[in-house]
């Protein structure tokens, strides 16, 4: 594929890539230095996808080869990520319209209990950055039932505590993932629009590991269902 997209995406887990790949027209495999992806055509769209793996700093520096190399109108945050709002569960598909850097957060609060054994660890008061999603985006989104919105925090950090989950959740979090925020913050700082998009395939609670291999194909497949109706009203923006 020649040095132009319309659609960069990155995916942090190999399934999560193949499941956009399956879909492509003309796929091939690609290359990007440290990473590997796929290019072909999505809905339509030149798109190339990009494979960083899991956390923050290596979803950044992907979505940062895709806007110098292929300088795409939209990037994409795609894949799973664990539900921390209650009324969110497995198979559920979820836009983010804010994303919050959780670092800081999560860093304190292990810094003062390692094990997160008591919500009294928990920072009232830390570094939160936040990154608001286009307006012009969520108020397409809107006409596409059964989708659910809300807040994403991200971190370096696997959410499997039922306790940090509920202090996420006090302090306005409905989803968790390690990526989000680095992959919009990469497109936000290169001044190109940006949307994340997720499947759930967990509760982040204790049984957070298992119900991720268990419900991450159906998550996917929602979420890969999810992207190609998104793409139908996004024409005015590619």
């Amino acid at each position: 594929m020649d040095s132009a997209a319309e659609i960069g995406i990155v995916c942090s887990h190999p399934k999560e890539a193949k499941s956009l790949a399956s879909i492509l027209k003309s796929a091939e495999r690609e290359r990007f230095s440290l990473f590997g992806g796929y290019s072909g055509i999505l809905e339509g769209y030149r798109s190339v996808i990009i494979e960083s793996g899991v956390g923050g700093d290596r979803a950044y520096v992907a979505a940062k080869q895709i806007l110098g190399i292929y300088k795409p109108r939209i990037i994409l945050d795609f894949g799973v990520a664990a539900a921390v709002h209650p009324e969110l569960s497995p198979g559920s598909v979820f836009f983010a319209q804010k994303v919050v850097d959780l670092s800081d957060f999560i860093s304190k609060w292990k810094s003062v209990d390692p094990f997160f054994h008591s919500a009294s660890g928990a920072p009232e008061k830390f570094e939160r950055r936040d990154l608001d999603i286009s307006e012009l985006f969520l108020s397409e989104m809107g006409r596409l039932q059964g989708l659910s919105f809300g807040t994403t925090g991200s971190a370096d950090f696997i959410l499997s505590d039922s306790l940090v989950r509920k202090e996420l959740f006090r302090r306005g979090i409905d989803l968790f993932d390690c990526e989000s925020y680095s992959v919009i913050r990469a497109a936000s700082e290169n001044g190109v629009l940006c949307m994340s998009l997720r499947g759930v395939t967990d509760r982040g609670d204790e049984t957070a590991l298992d119900d991720f291999q268990k419900n991450l194909e159906q998550a996917l497949s929602s979420a890969v269902d999810y992207l190609r109706r998104v793409l139908e009203i996004l024409s005015d923006f590619i």
